[in-house]
């Protein structure tokens, strides 16, 4: 393995302001960390330098000018923008979990779309406290607050300004605010879709994947009963039985399958051993819509073969599952209308929320335009 050389400077320079509002000068002291990795010791070093400038050069902190109490904007744009990052992020990856744990049937959909639902509310908020974020509503506050910071030397009124005007513009919902806003919010209510739609339409749950079914709609059941097996393999047939409950004479032609796993004659792998799986089957529901709202009495029998690990190998049994259920249906194609609202619902949030980020870090980027440019003074490092 190569060698990494690391380097780490300790970097600190004098960062000048000009107040927008009254035209104050002030300064403040300004000191960074960066870290550096390189295969050569030079490399690593002139890494770190290069980054070190960055970091003073971009870097500022939030201080209210000492003279009117006033917030730069580009120090407003830093916070909002924190904050609408932390955010978007957090509604994407809770998003992205949801959709990765409903997929293979982890969790319901409706558990994965509370998740989903949790994580764009978040991120809402987020976004919603970086657009509230205002400090220049408050100026007096503001005085009292930087004088502090003047007296414990934390900060320096260079040259004083005139305090006659006041700007508290920066507070004002933008365009980009209210379109980025509004695009996380309608992502809220996309993955929101599956949590009320039932509701809305009266659609039945059942303990199945998905939890709405219609005439014409295929459903994941799984059994009461574990198999244990290499690498959780089978295959086999699943034979039905299925009657309307309000009417017992009334017989249903549902079909219904279950995995159908190929081992061969060998099976490979690291650490192979036998896996506990509950048995499960995929039944279509026949296309009727005279049986929507009805109740079904199902009846399935699975049997199966499955490779189960011996001290010589492997060696193939074959089992017999019955698991009976009554699922309640609801209209037509329902089942697939729920599906189609949890999972497209989610992809659009993802597709929302980046976009409504974008918007919200635009605003920021252009609130940052408006400030006068910081100056960098006099810099001094020390390395490691």
């Amino acid at each position: 393995m190569a060698t990494q050389y690391r380097a780490t400077l300790n970097v600190g320079c004098m960062k000048q302001h000009v107040c927008l509002n009254c035209g104050a000068v002030f300064s403040y002291s300004l000191n960074r960390q960066v870290n550096a990795a390189a295969a050569e010791k030079a490399s690593a070093a002139t890494m770190a330098e290069a980054a070190a400038l960055k970091a003073l050069e971009e870097g500022i902190e939030h201080h209210l000018c000492p003279h009117c109490g006033f917030m730069q904007p580009d120090m407003v744009a830093a916070v909002r923008r924190e904050r609408f990052l932390s955010g978007i992020w957090l509604a994407l990856i809770m998003v992205v979990v949801a959709l990765l744990l409903g997929w293979p049937q982890w969790v319901t959909y409706s558990t994965s779309a509370w998740i989903a639902t949790g994580g764009v509310g978040l991120g809402f908020a987020f976004s919603m406290w970086g657009v509230r974020f205002n400090p220049n509503r408050g100026m007096m506050a503001g005085q009292r607050k930087s004088a502090e910071r003047v007296r414990r030397r934390e900060l320096s009124c260079d040259m004083p300004g005139d305090a006659s005007s006041v700007r508290e513009e920066f507070g004002q919902l933008t365009s980009e605010h209210f379109t980025g806003l509004s695009m996380i919010g309608v992502g809220l209510l996309a993955v929101a879709a599956p949590l009320c739609l039932p509701s809305l339409n009266s659609w039945s749950m059942n303990a199945s994947y998905s939890a709405v079914i219609g005439p014409g709609d295929s459903a994941t059941i799984y059994f009461d009963q574990e198999l244990q097996s290499i690498k959780g393999m089978w295959q086999g047939t699943v034979s039905t039985s299925a009657t309307v409950d309000d009417d017992r004479a009334q017989t249903l032609n549902v079909r219904a399958q279950t995995q159908n796993s190929y081992w061969g004659d060998t099976i490979s792998g690291k650490g192979l051993a036998n896996q506990s799986n509950k048995m499960f089957a995929t039944v279509t529901i026949p296309e009727d819509a005279t049986l929507a709202g009805k109740s079904i009495n199902l009846t399935l029998e699975a049997n199966v073969v499955f490779p189960l690990k011996d001290i010589h190998g492997f060696i193939e049994q074959r089992g017999t599952f019955l698991h009976q259920q009554t699922l309640k249906l609801s209209s037509i194609y329902s089942g697939r209308n729920y599906w189609r609202a949890w999972f497209f619902g989610q992809v659009l949030a993802i597709v929302l929320c980046l976009l409504g980020g974008m918007m919200l870090m635009k605003s920021a980027a252009r609130l940052a335009e408006r400030a006068n440019p910081a100056v960098t003074l006099a810099a001094d490092h020390e390395s490691d």
